[in-house]
């Protein structure tokens, strides 16, 4: 009967696969995305446009290591392709050094292997007697794009996690059949679009959420593991078993931790039982580092699961009212387990973590995104859609969410009837004799008593055996389920309902709380099945109660009526399973079918426009050869949002193709991303303040006066923006241009520092972009700090004394030096450069502590008499280039590089006169002082060049020094923990 349960979950689990490749077979056929999959795409478009640049720009410059070239080269390009700089949106933003960044390099790692194969001679010599074939196979890897690969990963991952859900209830112990319909159902929650783990969350016509599915696919095998470590199911078997050997095992092993410093082989020399355990650690350490890699929302997930596993059985200690010692016994070792199982994770994680949390600073919280993603629904709400069943059977009867509650039910029972389960209370039964009528025994169980046996996989033949259903180690691994539940279910009520108590928890006040569905998910999934096997075996029990049990058989048919008894329960569970999937699956055929349905349309008409967006895509990347910058190709609220190729925006297609676009949010993080949303079409100033060089429009739109059209096809129309010496048709401001009209470096000053926090600047940069100032070169230099000190004014000192300054309180208040507190709106802050406003510069800016400005002189000055641009160029967004002619004594100028601030960007400069043959080296000091980038509004790179002369300035992303020691770091502990783990393995 076992086997055949065996080979049934099998079949189970191989529908549900097929199931899925079959209805969401269309998925990689898509030839155009309309969701975040665009996004994801252009992630990963980037990830190999930086493998190709890092690899030769790290040959170059590790060519001195003549013994290590080939190591250094590898971790030099590993460096670049872990923290690089995404150009795509919003001024740009180093997405590597925030976002999860492994899934990307592992897909473009095994296409780039893939492609690389027909190359191998080897290959060929294998498959030289059919010419014909090879040649087509080569053919067709080679024409493998990375976008249809892409797509096949994503499409695969789908398809499979059922395989996970199987892996990870059977991981538990669970019966093969309970997780053979786990596998049925795991694909099948619907919700509304909640960001679950339903299909809506990642299909084509849904979200688009492949980032969440790199994560979700690990993370019930995280799950299982976890729960399945911290229950000790081995030891107290072992102790079972044979008590005197395993207390020598334990009185041994036991000195381990503490001989950890002076005796670290003893810590791994141990027995094969314990081995075991240790497996289920590793296991556990392995799954959860490669969940969070996939997503850190869903690790952060994890890593808040894990107490809540660990101490479970104080809790259930507590509830059954046993020794305050025993539960203080049980706590401290909780504890201990559970750091030992969260820190591996985050070392070997620490190159992302920690430099995240520093770099907290640069890393925006958007007010355009809406409330509810960051402080969820509130209880009310929830609790209503779980009553109603929107949380996990939209658009059906709420036969999923009833489960559910079945299972948590069951496993409370059964839990609550087994007693102690606690360490050295694992013990088997006194053996009874049951040859003589083992029906007995089994008739005389209550049902919770015999769903324990299905839930754990003890057979009726096993109740007279070794292992009991009265074994009460088997249901630690089923106990933390109802707790993980009703965990996730109370983080899902977000900060709506717990106001600021979540945030204690790191980075919580930054998450979108309405993602801990995916964590209610999850366990869901563990705790449906639970839920058939318990109503199985009940409907089993009452059969077998009143029409198996009434006929009187002697003793010599009690093994008869136990096979009728299993052929019950089984015949039983088919047809609920039957039945389920009757009543569930057709609403996941409907979603499909017509999945299919706009995929086919999508690709239809994009055929149809295919040459014209392949044109407009190479024409633009001609351009940007030798005229770099930005696109305008509409705003979602606007003539943009129609504007598209199949049922995707033109400003979504573009960027994903590598186009550095604006006014398209796929994510919200770089400190321009909300300030972007004031720029305004008509007004020229905008487009060079943001170097948007090229529009792309409908050929039904109207032009802009200063769009000059460059190309034209049906689809669309291609211009160039073309300003004009004078500005007379600009409503707010009226003066001659006296800088580089387009440019991604340009001159200008920054005659104030502008102190603030990262949540309070959004106000005074949006008066900033709609006055005079960015027309005139001026930009102020924002320094972002702590909310307490800007607040406070305390990042007033004596080095920024001599130029005039003033602190965000909030975002409509702000604080001068002289401690008045002014409103931002009625009193906007004036910028004043030196030969301006000559009386709010201290001396020692002047030529010479005698000298002064002359009025007349001031009025007439503009800053091209100070500082030009001779020239440029850029290589892959990663470095940029000029030359700068400081002309004259400028307090205040800066040279500006129009891309999104943060530290990792790096100023090498050089001055020309000093060495005309010298290359550009990074540089602390020019002419004796000190050089340093600063952020200038609305947050773009600057550097400030105040001495006369010709320079070259390079800016250069550069990975942070941090991340890559953390990473060497990382590396070494998992090197180290291999060989210590083959080392001292048991044989």
């Amino acid at each position: 009967m076992k086997k055949l349960e065996c080979i049934m979950s099998i079949l189970m689990v191989t529908f549900a696969i097929g199931f899925n490749l079959w209805l969401y077979r269309a998925e990689p056929t898509a030839r155009i995305d309309p969701n975040d999959n665009s996004f994801q795409y252009g992630l990963i478009e980037r990830t190999n446009e930086i493998w190709d640049w890092a690899e030769t720009r790290c040959q170059q410059s590790t060519i001195q290591f003549s013994s290590f070239q080939f190591p250094f080269s590898i971790f030099c390009t590993l460096s670049y392709l872990t923290d690089h700089w995404v150009p795509n949106w919003a001024q740009g933003y180093n997405l590597p050094y925030y976002y999860s960044h492994i899934p990307q390099i592992a897909i473009v790692g095994t296409w780039r292997s893939i492609r690389s194969i027909p190359k191998i001679s080897i290959f060929k010599s294998q498959f030289s007697k059919n010419v014909s074939n090879i040649e087509n196979l080569i053919l067709k890897i080679e024409n493998l794009s990375l976008f249809t690969y892409y797509h096949l990963i994503i499409y695969l991952l789908l398809c499979f996690f059922p395989l996970s859900v199987f892996l990870s209830l059977r991981i538990l112990k669970l019966p093969w059949l309970t997780a053979g319909i786990g596998a049925l159902l795991s694909s099948h929650i619907s919700t509304d679009g909640l960001y679950g783990m339903d299909p809506p969350s990642f299909i084509w016509r849904g979200w688009g959420l492949s980032s969440q599915l790199f994560a979700m696919i690990f993370m019930p095998l995280a799950i299982a593991y976890s729960i399945r470590y911290f229950s000790e199911i081995e030891n107290s078997k072992h102790e079972a078993r044979n008590p005197k050997q395993y207390q020598i095992e334990k009185e041994k092993n036991s000195k381990s931790f503490s001989f950890l410093i002076f005796n670290f082989s003893n810590l791994f020399r141990i027995s094969n039982f314990e081995f075991r355990i240790y497996s289920s650690y590793l296991l556990s350490v392995l799954f959860i580092t490669l969940t969070t890699m996939g997503h850190l929302g869903l690790g952060l997930m994890l890593f808040l699961a894990i107490p809540v596993i660990a101490f479970t059985r104080p809790i259930m200690s507590f509830l059954r009212q046993e020794p305050i010692k025993h539960m203080w016994r049980e706590a401290k070792t909780a504890f201990v387990k559970t750091i030992l199982l969260a820190l591996p994770p985050i070392l070997l994680l620490s190159y992302w973590i920690i430099p995240t949390l520093l770099g907290d600073v640069y890393h925006n919280v958007s007010f355009w995104d809406p409330i509810w993603k960051f402080n969820s629904y509130g209880a009310k709400e929830v609790l209503v859609n779980l009553w109603n069943g929107f949380l996990f059977d939209w658009g059906r009867l709420p036969i999923f969410t009833g489960l559910v509650f079945v299972g948590i039910a069951a496993v409370f029972i059964n839990t609550n009837s087994m007693g102690d389960t606690s360490e050295g209370s694992c013990k088997l039964p006194e053996s009874r004799n049951c040859n003589e009528n083992p029906d007995k025994t089994v008739r005389n169980m209550s049902v919770v008593r015999r769903l324990a046996r299905r839930v754990s996989g003890v057979r009726d033949e096993d109740v007279c055996g070794t292992r009991s259903w009265q074994d009460p180690c088997i249901y630690g691994y089923i106990a933390p389920l109802p707790f993980l539940f009703l965990f996730f279910l109370l983080l899902y009520f977000g900060s709506t309902t717990w106001g600021g108590i979540l945030n204690l928890i790191p980075a919580m006040n930054q998450f979108h709380q309405h993602r801990f569905i995916v964590g209610l998910h999850l366990v869901a999934l563990f705790l449906a099945p639970i839920g058939i096997t318990y109503v199985a075996q009940s409907i089993t029990n009452i059969l077998h109660k009143f029409l198996i049990l009434n006929f009187q058989f002697s003793n010599n048919f009690s093994n008869f009526k136990f096979q009728i008894s299993n052929w019950l329960y089984l015949c039983i569970f088919i047809f609920l399973s039957l039945y389920l999937c009757y009543l569930i699956y057709p609403q996941t055929l409907s979603y499909g079918a017509y999945n299919q349905t706009l995929i086919e349309q999508a690709n239809g008409n994009f055929l149809k426009v295919k040459s014209d967006t392949e044109l407009l895509v190479t024409t633009l990347k001609s351009l940007m050869k030798d005229n770099p910058g930005r696109v305008f190709a509409g705003r979602g609220g606007s003539w943009g949002k129609n504007f598209q190729i199949a049922e995707t925006a033109y400003f979504m297609y573009l960027s994903a193709n590598g186009i550095p676009t604006v006014l398209w949010l796929p994510e919200t993080w770089s400190n321009n991303s909300d300030t972007e949303q004031y720029f305004s079409e008509d007004v020229p100033d905008h487009y060079s303040l943001y170097n948007i060089r090229y529009v792309v429009a409908p050929p039904s739109q109207s032009p802009q006066p200063f769009w000059k059209l460059v190309k034209e096809n049906p689809s669309w129309k291609l211009y160039g923006v073309q300003l004009q010496t004078s500005n007379l048709n600009n409503p707010i401001s009226n003066f001659q241009y006296s800088i580089s009209t387009f440019s991604y470096i340009s001159a200008g000053s920054s005659p104030s520092i502008v102190f603030s926090d990262k949540l309070s600047f959004g106000n005074v940069i949006r008066l900033w972009i709609q006055s005079p100032y960015p027309g005139k070169g001026i930009f102020p230099e924002l320094r972002l700090t702590g909310k307490k000190s800007a607040s406070q004014g305390q990042a007033f000192g004596s080095y920024f004394s001599a130029i005039p300054n003033f602190a965000m309180v909030d975002e409509a208040t702000y604080r001068t030096p002289d401690g008045k507190t002014h409103s931002l709106f009625a009193q906007p802050p004036q910028y004043m450069t030196p030969w301006e406003w000559p009386e709010a510069y201290p001396q020692i800016h002047l030529p010479s502590p005698s000298a002064t400005y002359s009025g007349a002189l001031a009025k007439n000055k503009k800053i091209s008499n100070y500082i030009n641009i001779l020239s440029q160029s850029s290589d892959t967004d990663m470095v940029f280039r000029a030359t700068v002619e400081v002309k004259e004594q400028c307090p205040t100028c800066v040279v500006v590089l129009k891309e999104t601030y943060h530290p990792s960007w790096s100023a090498f400069i050089r001055k020309i006169s000093d060495d005309e043959r010298g290359e550009p080296v990074e540089s602390i000091t020019v002419n004796g002082k000190k050089v340093k980038t600063i952020n200038v509004f609305p947050s773009f790179v600057g550097v400030r060049l105040e001495e006369p002369g010709t320079y070259k300035v390079v800016f250069s992303y550069t990975p942070s020094k941090l991340k890559i020691l953390l990473m060497i770091a990382s590396g070494v502990l998992l090197i180290v923990a291999g060989v210590i783990f083959i080392k001292y393995r048991p044989q």
